[in-house]
């Protein structure tokens, strides 16, 4: 997966056959989406190109391989032997002084374990190991973890460790997030343009999580690592990875994420990070300033880690990807000020917890640090669990008033957050959600799993517009089915009031939400948009299928008015597992994908599948469902009837399971530049009129 700026995009990924990983940035050039030709400008460094060498009778030939960057991995394999022991490298204990109960940050070094964390790198399997040396190899696994290469096999006789392919772990499921040195919140009040200037050089970081243990944080400008966590829930597996027999499993495998907050009286950045598949529950650390990633300031970096000992009922594997603001993907409202005054982190309780229930989880960043649950499916049992939320500030104040967010049995909630206490935050629409997704008519279809974000629109006859897809890849049967999903756009008709002496740059004015507005019951009160399963053209560069979907109008006024559209993805086992974005204007770009089969999501493996996945790009209109009104993929399609629009293309397989994992939006070294997307033309007005009194 990668992450784009404007001359430069950062790529993670691994290597199947040894679960490697690695972080490369690719440096571009201007105005193109092609690596820059001035190998000079490559800021993390250069492998050098190899020239071709002809072959002999006896021996092949050798292709050439251009230059290409160098990654987070090979910046860290070559540092010296101590590089290890030098590492800032952090995690987080459970300690009980004078009969209190409390959690400290701590330096990840042996010294600062606690007791229970030192027999757990002791143990292998189930068996503790109470030998004279236990000590001496327990210290051994924890430098080997720390990047110690001395003690894998092949290093000589005293190699009793796995072997390596690098000291990176593999970077599978979890995205890349930068972190952009200046803040960029957009805050206007209570000192933050003060703080925002005042780190206005701070360097520019990317977070990730990895496989072996760790989340990392590295200087995106030089690519070395600053900081490295170790979730506390997680030690107990850590010898795992210590095995000759190892077989992969998840780690540190979610979705990292940063947010800019006021504690006391002082601004702050903020990182929440979580296992996902590796294990349930959050951690969060302070990453204000990369300056203060020293190990005398541990206990004042790491703010809380709810991974370890008995983790709440309620709170499951989080594997949602962050939830990004319209139009800039650094910045998410998931870290926020609610309108009680408080600051909290806010994300739904993931899957496979053990109540099984669907509930949004507030947990505090200030005083106190009290976990605020908001349950919306209380029954328990179900095998559900609520996806990650969107956050909605309806009055400018940068306060989220709403948040919408969908769960493991199809319904889209609506949580009510816009009273100035949290007593009176609820499920909106009495407890009910604000629709149930089935692959059916009424109540007797099947249940469609959401397990991304909704995307949200302000509709023209107010109320909102909330916009997503189903579709679920959570277990080894999620690969093979073949149920039916579907995308959404569901019309929110609750009425809004603002108050009309609001002032965002005080933080003054209210939002209320009006009792008129009701839940969706039926298929019926939609429209159908649909899209034919045979291509409408084929694009003469890349062999793509395009498809053309239709434009059935959709009429929100009158006896017969409608709440919505909906269109069935058309091919079987198709589903949404990336969250909606914008592509421009009121158009929508969804992205789903038919997985590939043969793997297990569980485990990973280099086998290659035994049935390939495909990609599949959607292009409509977030009000009523329908094609956009040009062309909106900029390259030349073949077609025996006419020109094909095509708001729907083929990306090909795009997706792999096995080997070496490389998922780009850009055009890497010795790579053919893929069709592109273009936005519609925009209309300039004319400025010369002027208005003649």
């Amino acid at each position: 997966q990668t992450t784009r700026l404007a001359t430069s995009a950062f790529a993670a990924g691994y290597d199947g056959k040894d679960w490697s990983g690695y972080v490369t940035r690719y440096d571009l050039a201007t105005g193109s989406a092609a690596l820059d030709p001035d190998t000079s400008k490559w800021k993390w460094g250069v492998h050098p190109a190899v020239p071709a060498v002809p072959g002999t009778t006896t021996t092949p030939p050798v292709p050439a391989k251009p230059a290409t960057p160098k990654s987070t991995a090979d910046l860290m394999d070559e540092k010296a032997a101590s590089w290890p022991a030098e590492r800032f490298v952090l995690s987080h204990k459970t300690q009980t002084v004078g009969g209190v109960t409390t959690g400290v940050g701590i330096s990840w070094t042996w010294a600062n374990l606690s007791t229970d964390q030192k027999n757990a790198l002791k143990t292998v399997g189930a068996t503790l190991d109470t030998s004279t040396t236990a000590d001496a190899t327990a210290i051994a696994r924890m430098d080997f973890l720390r990047g110690s290469r001395t003690r894998e096999r092949d290093a000589g006789p005293a190699g009793i460790f796995r072997n390596r392919g690098s000291r990176h772990g593999d970077v599978v499921n979890s995205r890349l997030w930068y972190l952009d040195g200046k803040p960029g919140s957009g805050y206007t009040r209570d000192g933050y343009p003060a703080f925002r200037s005042a780190n206005a050089s701070r360097p520019s970081m990317l977070y990730v999580g990895a496989n072996d243990g760790m989340l990392h944080g590295f200087d995106a400008t030089t690519g070395e690592e600053k900081i490295a966590y170790v979730p506390e829930g997680l030690i107990s597996a850590l010898p795992e990875l210590t095995r000759p027999t190892y077989t992969h499993r998840y780690f540190v495998d979610g979705s990292p994420f940063t947010g800019d907050l006021r504690i006391g009286s002082d601004w702050k950045t903020y990182l929440a990070g979580f296992p996902g598949a590796g294990g349930k529950g959050y951690f969060v650390l302070d990453v204000t300033n990369p300056a203060t990633f020293v190990e005398a300031n541990a206990n004042n970096l790491v703010v809380m880690d709810r991974t370890g000992g008995t983790v709440d009922d309620d709170i499951g594997h989080i594997l949602s990807e962050p939830v990004t603001e319209r139009g800039d993907p650094s910045v998410t409202r998931q870290i926020a000020r609610l309108n009680n005054g408080r600051w909290a982190l806010v994300t739904g309780n993931g899957y496979n917890s053990s109540s099984e229930k669907a509930v949004l989880l507030i947990q505090y960043l200030d005083g106190a640090r009290e976990l605020l649950k908001i349950t919306a499916d209380g029954t328990g049992g179900n095998g559900n669990g609520l996806s990650a939320p969107r956050l909605l500030d309806l009055n400018g104040d940068k306060i989220p008033d709403v948040a919408y967010a969908g769960d493991l049995r199809g319904n889209m909630w609506k949580f009510d957050l816009s009273g100035a206490s949290a007593g009176s935050w609820s499920v909106a629409f009495s407890g009910t959600p604000l629709w149930v997704a089935r692959d059916g008519v009424g109540a007797t279809g099947t249940r469609q799993p959401i397990t991304t974000a909704p995307a949200w629109l302000a509709h023209p006859q107010g109320g909102l517009m909330i916009l997503f897809g189903t579709g679920q890849n959570l277990t080894d049967a999620d690969r093979t089915t073949s149920a039916r999903q579907t995308l959404y756009g569901l019309y929110d008709n609750t009425p809004i009031t603002r108050n009309t002496a609001e002032n965002p740059l005080t933080g003054s004015g209210s939002v209320t939400l009006g009792s008129a507005g009701s839940a969706i019951t039926n298929r019926s009160a939609l429209v159908e948009q649909t899209t034919g399963s045979t291509p409408a053209g084929t694009t003469t560069d890349s062999g793509s299928n395009i498809y053309q979907l239709s434009s059935n109008p959709v009429d929100y006024t009158g006896a017969a008015a409608r709440r919505g559209w909906f269109m069935d993805l058309p091919e079987s086992g198709e589903r949404l597992l990336e969250n909606i974005a914008w592509f421009d204007g009121d158009l929508i770009d969804a992205r789903s994908v038919v997985p590939a089969q043969g793997g297990d999501p569980t485990t990973e493996t280099c086998d290659p599948p035994s049935v390939g996945g495909r990609r599949y790009r959607t292009i409509l209109n977030a009000v009523n469902g329908s094609a956009p009104e040009s062309q909106v993929f900029a390259y030349t399609a073949t077609d025996t009837t006419g020109p094909v629009t095509g708001s729907r293309v083929e990306n090909g397989v795009g997706i792999s399971i096995g080997g070496v994992k490389k998922e780009s939006m850009f055009t890497p070294p010795g790579s053919t530049a893929a069709p592109e997307a273009r936005k519609l033309g925009s209309v300039t007005l004319r400025p010369s009129w002027r208005q003649l009194q």
